[in-house]
């Protein structure tokens, strides 16, 4: 890690976007069973993070950030999250990097790494994960990893194009080859 400050360092790490998609209309027709479906996903979230190592470092309403020491684990995360979906959980999207983060006094992170994951997670689909290359990079040794290209591009706010990848889902992985 790298010290830039008295309380904050810069370090690695695998960072993974989660939101729920609708979540406004859904809130709009009822608020209080939105709300709860909000808490029933967030317990979930976190229990399926700390299945894999990782934590919950950030929330704004309904949209997660979780930070995994490894690609490898956020992989398997996310997998969990898509593919073992709850009947009445709402759909949710996901998107993964892998980056350099700012750790805050408060255990927040910052930066690029989680810039990016945000940004994928808004380009993906209902049920879907898009990552980047770095991410694939890391977490393409795993045995449940099967990836489609979904080509280069363009971020909010990020100067350079992105090339993109979809976790294919868990059922889906062993007819489809992993994309190069």
């Amino acid at each position: 890690m790298a010290d830039i400050g008295e309380d904050r360092t810069v370090r690695l790490a695998s960072i993974v976007a989660v939101d729920i998609v609708g979540f406004s209309t859904m809130s709009e027709r009822d608020q209080r069973n939105a709300a709860r479906k909000v808490e029933n996903l967030r317990a979930r979230i976190i229990e399926v993070a700390g299945a894999h190592s990782g934590r919950l470092f950030n929330t704004a309403g309904d949209g997660f950030m979780l930070e995994f020491t490894s690609a490898g684990a956020a992989l398997g995360a996310i997998q969990d999250i898509l593919d073992k979906r709850g009947k009445k959980e709402p759909p949710v999207r996901v998107g993964a990097h892998v980056g350099d983060v700012v750790v805050t006094a408060t255990q927040d992170l910052l930066g690029h790494g989680v810039n990016v994951a945000a940004r994928l997670q808004e380009l993906a689909e209902a049920g879907t994960a898009l990552v980047s290359a770095e991410f694939r990079s890391m977490a393409r040794s795993s045995p449940t990893a099967a990836f489609q290209s979904r080509g280069q591009k363009p971020l909010d706010n990020i100067e350079q194009r992105v090339q993109t990848f979809e976790i294919l889902s868990s059922a889906s992985a062993p007819r489809a080859p992993c994309a190069v």
